[in-house]
């Protein structure tokens, strides 16, 4: 059974809301949310015949390296010296991998991309801010080190991100030639 066929699908996700949702997921983890979507893309074998972009992000390859530099951002996330998420170099990249993997979405779905793109950008401003806001919040009102709660938010993000990609139901896929 493909993800496509499950059952059971979060009522809060759509295909529209769906480039929303990756972009919270950049704006929280800016480095989970192409691993995730190059993931999508590769194991679904998305029709990547569109823009260059889409065909590389498409790639296994591709798909693995994002995997080894999420790992890493949430390895270097726990460190003190980690940068601030809205400090304008970080807010910058997260609103680019927000956009792009919104399109990506939004693609795959034979939907806009460039809505999915828009989309992608808000979600990822809106996972930014809350998320840093929510996240000293937290730290704040119960006392508890920030690293207990980075890791929360870490599996905020996972499952957050798990569920966008079972969402997408992919309209435009690759024909499989008969061997």
């Amino acid at each position: 059974m493909t993800h496509a066929e499950l059952p059971i699908k979060p009522r809060w996700l759509t295909e529209h809301s769906s480039s929303l949702w990756i972009g919270v997921v950049a704006g929280l983890r800016s480095m989970t949310a192409p691993a995730v979507t190059a993931r999508m893309l590769s194991s679904n074998e998305v029709d990547a015949t569109g823009p260059a972009w889409l065909r590389v992000f498409g790639r296994p390859k591709t798909a693995r390296n994002l995997a080894f530099a999420a790992a890493g951002e949430l390895l270097i996330d726990k460190l003190p010296t980690a940068p601030n998420r809205t400090a304008p170099p970080s807010l910058l990249w997260r609103i680019v991998s927000g956009a792009v993997c919104g399109a990506a979405v939004s693609y795959a779905c034979a939907k806009e991309p460039r809505t999915g793109a828009i989309a992608g950008v808000a979600g990822a401003v809106i996972g930014s801010y809350a998320g840093e806001h929510i996240r000293r919040l937290i730290g704040q009102v119960f006392a508890v080190p920030d690293v207990l709660v980075a890791l929360g938010e870490d599996a905020v993000t996972a499952v957050t991100a798990y569920s966008v990609a079972r969402s997408v139901q992919p309209q435009r896929r690759l024909e499989r030639i008969p061997a």
